[in-house]
Formats: C-alpha cells, structure tokens, sequence
C-alpha cells in the first residue's frame, strides 16, 4: 500500500488530447447509432441509452438481437437504481453499492443457474422508490433457479426474503449466535429480539 501511495504522487488521471477522453479511436468514433456517435452514447445516463435503445428500429436479425441484449441489460441497470449513472463513469468512482448493484444485473443477463450469490447491503445509497426493483431483481435470480445470500437491515428487502437468520445480539466480537431463523412472517411475531439487532 505504501508503494502505492508513493507512486500516486507521479500519476494523474488526464484526457487524451487526440480522442477528448472518449478513449475511442478516429475510426470507431465516426460510427453513428440513431445519429449519435459511440462517444455520445457513453456519454448518456442509463436511462437515457435505455430510452434510445427502445426506439431502435433494427434493420436485420443480427442488430435485432444486440439491441435486446442492450435493451434487456440497460433495463436492468436501471431496476436497480442506476439509471442515473453514465455509460462511461470509471467502476472505481462507484460506491460499494452500486458496484454491487452492477454485478447483479451482470449475473441476470447472463441467465446464470444454480449459482450461490452473496450480496452485502445492496439498499447502501438507494432511494426508497429504488428498492421493491431491486427486491424483484434478486427474486428473478432466486427463481432461475439460483441462491441469494442477501445481508440486509432494510425492513422490506428482509420481508421479501424466503428465510431469515438474525445474528448478534451485537456486532463483532458481541455477535456471532443465531437470535432466529425462520420465515420473516415468524420474525414479525417475535418481540423477544433485541432492538439494535
């Protein structure tokens, strides 16, 4: 780590003088999509691409297919709560959540079976009208057939889980035993669980 502190001090993040920081070259920057060019379109938030995409008129059957695969991916994103994002923001500016929330979508586009999925807090940074997409999100990766591993203290993505295991009764070295496992509609009926827990 000390080394990399070090040689931070002789690196800088510049934009490339010939591409602007496209980081696209001549030839690929002059292809147009619904007379946008590639740069352009990294330029546009998730959901604006995902508005743009919609409204794609495919001229065969190879361009049908990548824009559902475009489609189906910015939809997702943008379930999630990332609609607000840019296609070219760098993953190391995302916060923990997002860069979770990102892995997600990769995982349902890829139509992944019998999979095991720990997902740490992804409601960190969500508005609340944010969270029943993406509690339906991890449920179409539980009914495809996969399991999901959600660590959470969000009330309604607790309630939408199958089973719950509570731990504490506090954190680090006060933790570690079980206070409950069963349906959340059990652990609604309990009033014996400490209240920090």
């Amino acid at each position: 780590m000390h080394v990399r502190v070090f040689l931070a001090r002789y690196r800088s993040y510049d934009p490339c003088s010939d591409c602007g920081g496209t980081r696209l070259n001549r030839e690929a920057r002059s292809y147009r999509v619904d007379e946008l060019d590639l740069a352009t379109w990294h330029r546009l938030s998730i959901a604006e691409a995902n508005a743009h995409v919609r409204h794609l008129t495919c001229r065969d059957a190879g361009a049908a297919r990548a824009c559902e695969v475009l489609r189906t991916r910015l939809q997702y994103l943008e379930a999630v709560g990332l609609g607000h994002l840019a296609l070219d923001r760098q993953a190391r500016t995302l916060s923990g959540g997002e860069a979770q929330r990102v892995s997600l979508t990769a995982a349902l586009g890829t139509s992944l079976v019998g999979a095991l999925f720990v997902v740490d807090e992804p409601t960190v940074g969500l508005h609340v009208t944010d969270v029943p997409p993406l509690v339906e999100a991890l449920r179409a990766l539980a009914r495809a057939g996969n399991a999901v591993v959600v660590i959470e203290h969000d009330p309604r993505v607790v309630a939408a889980c199958d089973r719950v295991v509570e731990l504490g009764p506090g954190a680090g070295p006060h933790g570690g035993r079980i206070l409950f496992d069963g349906t959340p509609a059990e652990l609604a009926k309990r009033a014996d669980l400490p209240s920090s827990a």
